[in-house]
């Protein structure tokens, strides 16, 4: 068992709470704005934040959060106190919210935990699948508690990507979720060129790690790292047997 576990079963509550604020108000909203073009927030967001923050800080008063939609919350230990490693979670309360706004069921609640700068854990929900996502650094990743791994023997016709690469590719719409669905077999690769942030990946690009998939930020470079700007970078991850595809 990892010693992790008690932050990672903290996480996951916080998940299935935001889960059911995201469930509940699916296809009954009230609110969309648009933050930006191909870009909108829902009062769902600001609920679902709400909720996982205030656990977090009710839990962990002195951890770092950096949130989509109110950003850096810092800690109130100075960096390096001997004390306290640097603990930062990074919170999608809503991965996929254009989708969420068209009321197509594919998004997620995404939560991370990353210690000292090296992603610790994740959780990633699906809460209209009801599908819990999960790992740990030491731990396999596992759905609804159960190991999955990325896929390994696949033919390389039938393999299924989600890309955004010209002219064909196509997004599904949650980073967080379609690194899950690498994690699962049932993509074998994921790959989006630019326009990503932390709170995208922290938690889903550790599940899929676990699962056996590889990563790397794009154009190249690890696939994580702490203090990255929001929306400035890619991320590829590719199943065994995607990799193996010109072998």
């Amino acid at each position: 068992m990892s010693d992790r576990s008690p932050d990672l079963g903290i996480a996951i509550e916080l998940a299935n709470a935001a889960g059911v604020i995201v469930r509940g108000h699916f296809r009954r909203l009230e609110l969309v704005e648009r933050k930006g073009p191909g870009d909108v927030v829902t009062e769902v967001d600001f609920l679902a934040e709400a909720l996982i923050l205030d656990g977090i800080r009710a839990r962990f008063p002195s951890d770092r959060i950096v949130a989509e939609e109110s950003g850096n919350h810092p800690s109130r230990f100075a960096p390096g106190d001997p004390a306290h490693g640097e603990r930062t979670w990074f919170v999608d309360p809503l991965d996929g919210t254009v989708n969420y706004a068209h009321g197509i069921p594919f998004f997620s609640v995404s939560i991370g935990l990353v210690v000292d700068g090296r992603p610790a854990l994740g959780v990633v929900l699906d809460p209209i699948a009801i599908e819990l996502f999960t790992a740990v650094a030491d731990g396999p990743a596992e759905l609804n508690g159960r190991p999955i791994c990325a896929s390994t023997d696949i033919l390389p016709a039938d393999l299924l990507v989600s890309s955004d690469e010209a002219p064909r590719g196509r997004l599904l719409g949650s980073a967080a979720l379609e690194l899950c669905y690498v994690a699962a077999a049932r993509l074998d690769a994921f790959s989006q060129e630019g326009h990503l942030s932390n709170w995208d990946v922290a938690a889903a690009g550790l599940i899929a790690e676990r699962a056996g998939a590889s990563l790397a930020s794009v154009p190249d470079g690890p696939w994580f790292e702490l203090d990255r700007a929001p929306g400035s970078f890619g991320l590829i991850a590719a199943s065994p047997a995607y990799r193996q595809r010109d072998a």
